[in-house]
Formats: structure tokens, sequence, C-alpha cells
């Protein structure tokens, strides 16, 4: 038997099942969203794949133009058998009637009327309100612990998370290059003590 037979056996395997997972697979089109670009780098061994998708969905009338994901190619994980083409890509939303019980985590907040002006949403998940309250001291209204974090006042009569509304602003089109590193400045500050309250609370070290 020549040298390395089993090597090209296991290669022409390899090659004619290729086609069917490519086109199962939800990671690229023709199954999966339309990819828009994507990277490849390395951090500290281990190989990360980027992918910049269309996004299809609309939810806040933003219009965003792109979703993106990083996935870790390793082995025995979801990512890296997404990679692979031997699992799909799971769901990025929710779709139909998935309910998730949050009236434990909004029970404590004040019921606030509220203006059609004023923006409110619905709370997704128990820790949304958990770290919306530790980032203002871990009471409602509370103080923030930044002016540059919007303030969580409340809850609706429906059970929605209340805020005060802002101005909406169109970045580029608009604004200057200098004032938009002055809003991601504004970020950075404001995700300094946030981060670390919401942190500790949900995750604190053994020591």
């Amino acid at each position: 038997m020549a040298p390395g037979y089993f090597f090209m056996v296991a290669v022409r395997r390899l090659r004619a099942a290729y086609p069917e997972l490519r086109d199962a697979t939800n990671l690229v089109p023709p199954a999966g969203r339309y990819v828009l670009w994507n990277d490849m780098d390395t951090v500290d061994g281990t190989v990360y794949h980027t992918y910049w998708y269309e996004n299809t969905l609309d939810i806040d009338g933003l219009g965003e133009s792109c979703r993106v994901i990083r996935f870790a190619d390793i082995p025995g994980t979801l990512s890296g058998d997404v990679l692979g083409l031997k699992r799909k890509l799971p769901p990025l939303e929710a779709e139909g009637d998935y309910i998730i019980d949050v009236s434990a985590a909004l029970i404590s907040l004040p019921v606030i009327a509220v203006d059609v002006l004023e923006h409110f949403k619905k709370c997704k998940y128990a820790t949304e309100t958990h770290n919306l309250l530790a980032c203002q001291g871990g009471s409602c209204p509370g103080v923030p612990k930044s002016a540059h974090v919007v303030q969580l006042l409340g809850r609706s009569p429906d059970g929605e998370l209340v805020f005060e509304q802002f101005a909406r602003h169109l970045l580029a089109a608009v604004h200057p290059l200098a004032k938009c590193k002055a809003w991601i400045l504004q970020l950075i500050d404001g995700l300094g003590p946030c981060t670390r309250s919401t942190w500790w609370k949900t995750s604190k070290p053994k020591l």
C-alpha cells in the first residue's frame, strides 16, 4: 500500500462531505445571513474569526447596518463546532413567544405614569434591572455613579423600564471627529465605575 494512502482517503472523504456541510450551515450564506466582512487573528495562541453580518432586524427603528460576532476556534466548544460546520449558529434573537419572568426584578421599582414622549423599553433579563440599579447606588431613582450613565427612573404600569428621553443624533453625518472622540471618552468614564459595581455584585471572587 502506497505511503500516505490513508491520508489521501481521509482528504477525499472530507472534500466529498464539505459541499453538503457548507450549504447546510447558517454561519454563511446560502442558509445564513449575508457576510459583509470577515477577519481572522490570533490571541495567546487561540485563533479568532470575526464575522460582520448584514442586520436583517430593525428592532428600534434605527436601521442598524451590521452585527458582529467573534468566534474562538477551540475544539469541543460551541464556537469551534460552528466554525467546523458541525453545529449551527444559535439564533441571534429570540423569536416567537420566548418569555422570561422578570416580575421579581421589577417589583422594587417605583411605578411611573409614562409620558408618550419618554423612552421606555421592555425588560428582557432579571440581571438587566440589577445592573442598572448597581449603576445608580442600588436604588431607584438613585444617584448615577457617572453623569454619562442613563438613569433608570422606574417602571411603567405595564412593567416596562422607564428612562428619560434623549435626542437621537447622526454621528459621522453631522458631528465632527472631535465630538465623536469626546463621546467615546464619556462612554469610558461611564463604564469605569459602573462595570466595577455590576461585576462585584454579580460575580464576587472567592478569597
